[in-house]
């Protein structure tokens, strides 16, 4: 079973791990301020999720925050809004460069390769893109 990540493109943090995970502010209660959290994470799966969705599924680890966005018991203020390491156009840097592809996949899952160009080989024979076993390279082979 694939682990839940946390909602802000780039971030790697697992749900269960280190850090504590934040619910979406209710989009029925909260509005602006759901859409607000929407736009910080940038995560296109988002595209393809009613709020509700996401609401009910996904959340924002701990590391998006600072000591200042807390009550006490870990519980976020009401007007908490993700704004450390997010997405570059947020205004600071989300490290997307430095994160490591997942080691595990399930068969059909999409691992953030949009699209490939493909090649024609000197014989004539296409070139398509092949993933490798451990997900880490992508090769041409002529088929």
């Amino acid at each position: 079973m694939v682990g839940i990540y946390c909602a802000v493109a780039g971030c790697w943090e697992l749900y269960g791990g280190k850090s504590s995970k934040h619910r979406f502010p209710n989009p029925k209660k909260f509005p602006e301020l759901f859409q607000k959290w929407i736009e910080i994470c940038e995560n296109p799966e988002f595209n393809y999720k009613t709020h509700e969705e996401i609401y009910n599924t996904c959340r924002v680890c701990s590391k998006h925050f600072t000591a200042n966005d807390f009550q006490e018991n870990n519980i976020l203020k009401r007007t908490a809004v993700p704004h450390v390491n997010v997405a570059a156009s947020q205004g600071t840097s989300s490290g997307k460069e430095n994160r490591p592809v997942p080691s595990h996949t399930e068969q059909g899952q999409d691992i953030g390769i949009s699209s490939i160009e493909t090649e024609t080989s000197s014989e004539g024979k296409e070139n398509i893109p092949v993933l490798s076993e451990d997900f880490q390279d992508i090769t041409l082979t002529s088929v």
